[in-house]
Parts: C-alpha cells; sequence; structure tokens
C-alpha cells in the first residue's frame, strides 16, 4: 500500500546516508526489527551509540494516495492505522485502484486521439 524510505536520522546528520525501503503496512515487530537494524548500521558507520531517532526521506503509494507524508512521521502509528484501514476497507480500496486505472487508460486514449488531429 505505502512505500517508505526510513533514514537513521544521526547518520544522516553525520553525513551518512542509512536507511531501508519498507512496505507498509507490515507486522509490528518486523517494523521495529527493522528500525532496530537501521540504527545498528547507523551506530556501526558513525562510531556513536545515540542512534534512536528516524526520518522519512521519501515515500510512494502503491496504487491509491490517501495522504502526505511527513519526513517526521510516527511510522509506528501510521502503520497501524494503515493495517486498520487495510482490514477494513480491502475491497473498497482494491476498486478505488481499478477505477483509477481505467481513468488513466481512457486519459492516454483521449490523448492519443487529440495528438492524431
Amino acid at each position: 500500500m505505502l512505500k517508505l524510505y526510513i533514514c537513521d536520522l544521526a547518520a544522516y546528520n553525520s553525513g551518512h546516508l542509512v536507511g531501508q525501503l519498507v512496505q507498509l503496512p507490515m507486522k509490528s515487530y518486523q517494523l521495529q526489527d527493522t528500525l532496530l537494524d537501521i540504527f545498528a548500521e547507523g551506530e556501526e558507520l558513525t562510531g556513536d551509540d545515540n542512534h534512536e531517532e528516524y526520518i522519512v526521506a521519501g515515500y510512494e503509494w502503491e496504487d491509491t494516495k490517501l495522504f502526505g507524508i511527513d519526513e517526521h512521521q510516527n511510522i509506528c502509528r501510521l502503520n497501524l492505522q494503515l493495517q486498520k484501514l487495510e482490514d477494513k476497507y480491502h475491497d473498497k480500496l482494491k476498486e478505488i485502484s481499478q477505477v483509477q486505472i481505467i481513468n488513466a487508460i481512457f486519459q492516454k486514449i483521449s490523448e492519443a486521439g487529440v495528438n492524431r488531429s
């Protein structure tokens, strides 16, 4: 549903880009393990051990953009919200995605017809 590139903030402030691409929603324990891996890599690279904060360096919605993401977004809370959303509206989100694809196809066909004239 949502891809995020999560970076170790302390490593970033030291001039290093240490992070991972994750796809939400995911199991909470997997997200925690991913954050711990990112912080461990940042600590190893910079030689200090104050790595507890992250930033969202980039994001991309897979099908439907639901809302904007801030670089200081609480991704654990976001993950839980997306899990609930997916559980409750899975079929509706799939329908919305399919409608958007059909609209994009019609738009391309329409543009192609205009370009031929």
